[in-house]
């Protein structure tokens, strides 16, 4: 009844405006269409023009200066052109943006009077940061001296902005409004947004081939054909191939030296008009481990499974269990066994002798995989024989039922001398356990010389008993809450006498006139195992 415990340890941007593609109006422009509820105007850094209102409302919002409530002030933004377009796009070549518009305002009170007179009316392109505006373009100046305007839209109608955008990427959010300097030097200046564009996603979206590992010699993956593309890794340019593809070839653990101190490969793709995009592929790590973890298996449970091959499949899952082996960035991430470090003959090889006590540890590689993500490292994990943990008191126990003769009628007989299992369990972290019996494979020279179908088993405070054979029988379970390190599970014996058979396993040979007259024998093995 030799127990065998084991341990475990761990070795271990783009610039530009989203357009409508399409040659509207004048030369050398595209028209920018767009809708009040979801936005289209986007800038390759793919902002949205955010207006403030319905179509049949007014867009203008006041954005700096002093709030007067005119009489009449309406502004329906219609359209939008611009130059300098790529790929749908407004970029850092734009120079002119043309907005088709209906403006209808005054500075007067609801009585008619004016506020003040403007001293010109202009519509800009700006950047604010705070309470600061800068100006980026402007259209040409109108209403000076005055305090009506009244605009008409219309394809023949549209209003010029000349701008200077080639730091858009600094610019974002970019607002399209207008603002009028007044008369009055109480007043001051009005500024007004129609709305705005915001970063949004990416125009360019290269990828990273996930079948990159850290003993790759390469990274692949697909952009767009003629961009240019760098990697975090080395110091190279590429081009993307008419394909769509691209490749950077690495030195021999180039990337695996990279990795021991980055978490991640990135790839940037790049056009000639200033727009970017970045790929990333993260590296998995295998985290909430302990340092040095241990954990004990019951002798009865071999790594692997009970059969003569091991099950490596659940080699690897016990592992991950005991070892509670998870990854920081992935929920559904399968672990593995790593055979480029050891091959799957010689891991099972290892396992075999390990379960046969004929080695005293054993390595086995562990690493994580999840779709979108690189390869964890490989994990070592070693296992060893511990000379602590859950294992039975005593070695073997004699059981003698004293010499009887044979009874007439049916009589049971109880082991003469008291006894008991003794089990300790110095275990770190305690788990349940069982107690099994079944009858051994040595039997005496002939039946009638067998005390096999005469042995018996009943369980305290309970009536029905079972018949020892071949097949295991529950005798004990201990809960995993339990603090104790020593269990003694006591049996009844003749010795105890029949009053005290409350809270007594028992077991006894139950014999009648059939049984034949001579010295009968028979080994019981109990088994010490993990529970459920």
């Amino acid at each position: 009844m030799k127990e065998r415990r084991w341990q475990v340890a761990l070795i271990i941007c783009s610039f530009g405006v989203m357009l409508w593609c399409g040659r509207v109006g004048r030369a050398d422009e595209s028209k920018i269409i767009y809708d009040y509820d979801q936005p289209n105007l986007r800038t390759s850094f793919h902002p949205n023009l955010r207006v403030a209102g319905k179509p049949d409302k007014n867009q203008a919002q006041l954005i700096q200066g002093t709030f007067f409530p005119f009489q009449n002030f309406s502004f329906k933004l219609k359209s939008i052109r611009a130059n300098g377009t790529n790929n749908g796009r407004i970029t850092a070549k734009t120079t002119k943006i043309s907005i088709d518009i209906e403006v209808t305002m005054n500075t007067h009170d609801k009585y008619y009077r004016t506020y003040f007179k403007m001293k010109k009316f202009q519509f800009l392109v700006m950047h604010m940061n705070g309470s600061k505006i800068k100006i980026l373009g402007s259209g040409s100046p109108m209403a000076a001296g005055m305090d009506v305007l009244s605009l008409m839209g219309g394809e023949d109608k549209l209003r010029d902005i000349d701008v200077n955008l080639t730091s858009i990427k600094d610019a974002l959010p970019l607002k399209l409004g207008f603002y009028f300097p007044t008369e009055n030097p109480d007043v001051g200046t009005m500024y007004y947004d129609l709305g705005y564009f915001a970063a949004g996603e990416p125009i360019l979206k290269p990828t990273i081939d996930a079948t990159l590992t850290k003993d790759s010699v390469k990274i692949t993956g697909k952009g767009t054909s003629g961009n240019l593309v760098t990697n975090s890794v080395t110091t190279d340019t590429e081009t993307v191939g008419r394909n769509g593809v691209y490749q950077f070839d690495l030195k021999k653990g180039e990337l695996a030296d990279y990795l021991a101190h980055n978490d991640r490969v990135t790839v940037t793709e790049s056009n000639d008009t200033g727009d970017t995009g970045i790929a990333e592929l993260k590296k998995l790590s295998i985290a909430a481990i302990e340092q040095d973890p241990t954990f004990d298996l019951e002798d009865s449970l071999k790594l692997g499974g009970s059969g003569d091959e091991p099950d490596l499949d659940q080699v690897t899952n016990f592992i991950v269990d005991q070892l509670k082996l998870r990854t920081g960035e992935a929920t559904t991430a399968k672990f593995a066994i790593d055979y480029e470090v050891i091959s799957q003959a010689e891991l099972v090889k290892s396992i075999k002798a390990f379960n046969d006590n004929q080695l005293a540890e054993i390595k086995i590689p562990i690493y994580a995989t999840e779709p979108g993500y690189m390869q964890s490292n490989t994990l070592n994990v070693k296992v060893t024989h511990d000379a602590q943990g859950l294992a039975f008191g005593q070695t073997m126990t004699t059981l003698d039922f004293g010499q009887h003769e044979v009874p007439m009628v049916s009589k049971t007989f109880y082991p003469i001398k008291s006894w008991s299992i003794i089990v300790h369990d110095h275990r770190k972290n305690k788990s349940a356990w069982n107690i099994k019996a079944r009858l051994g494979s040595v039997t005496p020279k002939s039946a009638a010389d067998s005390l096999a179908g005469y042995l018996w088993y009943q369980a305290p405070n309970q009536t029905d008993k079972i018949r020892l054979s071949d097949t295991d029988v529950q005798i004990f379970h201990q809960s995993a809450d339990t603090k104790s390190a020593d269990t003694v599970i006591p049996f009844k014996s003749e010795s105890t006498g029949q009053t005290a058979d409350s809270g007594l396993h028992q077991l006894f040979v139950q014999a009648g006139p059939t049984i034949a007259a001579g010295e009968k024998k028979t080994t019981i093995n109990w088994t010490l195992e993990n529970a459920p």
